[in-house]
């Protein structure tokens, strides 16, 4: 949390909101505090932004991932940034992305292979 704290204070100037689903599984996107951060990201009338650790916190199923970092929220003014990992909706050199969210699937479905 110290990480994220301190790169939004030299981003943004100012954090307004921290979200923590404490006792729940990145693997699934059905958790309070993700659909609370969602929800005040997309109701917020000015841009806003949404900064994890790394991508495998905000979640680790790859389609959903996806679908909220390409679709749901460039089309609600909403930046994503991935400490960790090196991504920054702002700018365009995101290639590598796609593959390491795929990278962060297939490990979870290794580890909980029967």
């Amino acid at each position: 949390m110290y990480k994220c704290r301190q790169s939004a204070l030299q981003l943004m100037r100012e954090l307004l909101q921290e979200y923590v689903d404490d006792g729940y599984s990145g693997t699934t996107f059905n958790r309070p505090d993700l659909n609370r951060m969602i929800k005040d990201a997309m109701e917020d009338t000015e841009p806003s932004g949404i900064m994890v650790k790394d991508m495998s916190r905000f979640g680790r199923n790859n389609a959903m991932f996806m679908y909220y970092v390409e679709e749901i929220f460039p089309n609600n003014d909403i930046l994503f940034i991935a400490l960790n990992d090196d991504v920054d909706t702002r700018f365009d050199e995101n290639e590598m992305m796609p593959f390491k969210s795929i990278t962060q699937t297939s490990h979870i479905n290794f580890s909980y292979a029967p």
